[in-house]
């Protein structure tokens, strides 16, 4: 242990995990992102991995659903043929076996993550593979964790700031709530690459996303500038309690009950009231209401749609070669570790021109219109279908529906073919 060449790698390694902590930390707190050493990084991946461009991840599987036209609006397609819609209907039951298109997007997606792959039948590249994963569990996650320990410590001492001191400033807590976003997405690897910044929201109103991620608030806020978000969700228990705890004190929020239908009737008119308020920060929704896996975006709920208030659509799109951000797990803190070990998570964030409801749209339309909107940008489909099909209970209520709507047009075809 006491040979030179032990003492250089030890010197090697404890240096540049100082100057990576000590110079990602000042550049944070001084509102710098967190620099250029992750793109930096990334590079070196690149080049090591073969890959200079992105591969686009195959969507799991795209059709032009005749059941959804079947019951779109509760109405029968009129002239069909018995023929076509049997051969129709046969043909989409096959494909569904293959994948079924209600769970298209809340299915784990292929992903393109194949860096430094053990699968390899080259020993040098074999040879790297773990050279890469000790290099990530003995130098990216001991870093991470110092990381979020900075981070939680930064967002105490910032919640004791604002209860010793009520009269601080929109600017102060605007600042620590931008930090406190950044230090926890270098906890987790993130690299944002942000896009049309001439788009980001500037007044009230209500911006909404797709969602892949619980992290989704955190990749969001720290792109933010002169104006921030008023936080909107449903309060979660375990992990996630202190930091939504601590992101109460140094942000607006407002927080829905999800279980109470008359709860999220009163929440959607708070909003709507609250986004009409000239001096508020824009509210940050994400009307999917389930993350998605960026294979296709999922209905948009329509309650806040209905209000005549400005709409800013933002897409997320991540990229998966470095690291994979969908959720797979149960709870939040295994998600989190399996994030801290990753390589890095690339997500782009892109700003779309501002949008708002058209005299005489019903909500349900602009709904659909923003829906459309950000899947047309991320060139992914627009699902019909919303995230309450994780549930098998949703999802045995709507294959009666289909079952009755499918009877319908038989009964239809039957008696005009007679």
């Amino acid at each position: 242990w006491q040979s030179p060449m032990f003492s250089t790698l030890y010197s090697i390694y404890y240096y540049s995990f100082f100057f990576v902590y000590s110079s990602t930390i000042l550049l944070v707190l001084c509102r710098s992102g967190w620099g250029p050493i992750p793109r930096w990084f990334l590079s070196i991946l690149d080049v090591i991995n073969g890959r200079k461009e992105e591969e686009e991840g195959p969507i799991l599987f795209e059709k032009k659903s005749l059941i959804s036209s079947v019951i779109e609006n509760g109405k029968e397609k009129e002239g069909e043929k018995l023929f076509a819609v049997s051969l129709s209907l046969a043909g989409n039951g096959i494909a569904s076996i293959i994948r079924d298109d209600m769970m298209l997007g809340m299915v784990h997606p292929p992903s393109t993550l194949d860096l430094l792959t053990s699968k390899s039948r080259h020993l040098s590249t074999q040879i790297l593979h773990y050279i890469g994963l000790l290099f990530r569990l003995g130098f990216l996650f001991p870093l991470r964790v110092l990381f979020m320990a900075s981070g939680l410590l930064f967002a105490i001492g910032s919640s004791f700031i604002v209860l010793l001191y009520p009269g601080v400033t929109r600017e102060t807590l605007l600042y620590f709530t931008i930090t406190f976003g950044r230090l926890f997405n270098v906890t987790i690897g993130l690299v944002p690459q942000v896009h049309n910044k001439k788009h980001r929201p500037k007044y009230s109103g209500i911006a909404v996303a797709n969602h892949l991620t619980a992290n989704d608030i955190m990749t969001i806020y720290c792109e933010c500038d002169e104006i921030g978000y008023t936080i909107t969700g449903q309060k979660h228990g375990g992990f996630i309690y202190p930091l939504e705890l601590l992101g109460d004190k140094l942000s607006p929020t407002l927080w829905l009950d999800r279980s109470c239908y008359k709860d999220r009737a009163a929440f959607q008119k708070l909003v709507l009231d609250y986004a009409s308020q000239p001096s508020t920060y824009p509210v940050l929704m994400f009307p999917e209401g389930f993350c998605s896996n960026n294979q296709t975006v999922l209905q948009f709920r329509k309650g806040v749609f209905g209000g005549d208030v400005p709409f800013y659509p933002i897409a997320l799109k991540q990229q998966t070669r470095f690291g994979d951000s969908f959720w797979l797990e149960n709870t939040y803190l295994p998600y989190l570790l399996r994030c801290m070990i990753s390589w890095a998570l690339v997500v782009r964030i892109t700003y779309l021109p501002q949008m708002r409801r058209e005299e005489n749209e019903s909500s349900e339309d602009f709904a659909k219109r923003v829906q459309n909107a950000i899947a047309n940008y991320l060139e992914r489909p627009a699902s019909p279908y919303d995230g309450s099909m994780k549930r098998p209970a949703d999802r045995l209520l709507y294959s009666q529906k289909l079952k009755s709507s499918i009877a319908r047009v038989f009964d239809a075809q039957i008696d005009s073919s007679e």
